[in-house]
């Protein structure tokens, strides 16, 4: 690729992370971060994702935290993203603390909490909300 740009960066992290590729999802955006533009929250979702799916709980901290200090944290992608990861590797907690940070108009964290909670076999919870 000859020209990369915003678009075509997050554009083939979300293909690896949707086809399965983990690794090399994680590696394009090591790469982003070095030479290329600031990672998107579409970018940093896709990412997230793969963390969830693939249960690695330290790397998705690493990427929240790399959100808080580029300030995408308080997007509502990257909020249902952090609910999702948290909740798929089993840090109900964690999600929970993600999930109190969302407005309460934002649906999309609403139920990535119910569907954490329903995960988990926490159904009072899910339904108390």
């Amino acid at each position: 690729m000859t020209v990369r740009d915003i678009i075509s960066w997050s554009t083939i992290i979300a293909g690896y992370s949707q086809g399965g590729c983990g690794e090399e999802a994680f590696e394009l955006l090591s790469w982003m971060r070095r030479e290329g533009p600031k990672p998107t929250e579409f970018a940093l979702s896709s990412v997230l994702s793969v963390c969830g799916s693939m249960a690695i709980l330290d790397q998705g901290r690493q990427i929240h935290t790399y959100a808080l200090t580029v300030g995408l944290d308080q997007t509502a992608m990257i909020r249902s993203a952090l609910i999702n990861m948290y909740s798929k590797c089993g840090s109900i907690a964690e999600a929970e603390k993600s999930f109190s940070m969302s407005e309460n108009d934002d649906i999309v964290s609403w139920t990535a909490m119910i569907n954490g909670y329903a995960e988990h076999g926490y159904s009072q919870e899910a339904i108390g909300i």
